[in-house]
């Protein structure tokens, strides 16, 4: 079976949950916060 491009994927539960807190809060780094990236990442997303 062919890849799907990334546009197509599913999105996996950690990208769902940033979604989600994103929309919620309208924060990057709180939503990469709360979906479970490090500290780092979530630092950089700002």
């Amino acid at each position: 079976m062919a890849k799907l491009p990334p546009a197509s994927r599913p999105l996996n539960h950690r990208q769902s949950r940033f979604v989600d807190e994103y929309l919620r809060s309208g924060s990057a780094r709180e939503a990469a916060e709360w979906a479970g990236y490090r500290w780092t990442a979530a630092w950089q997303a700002g």
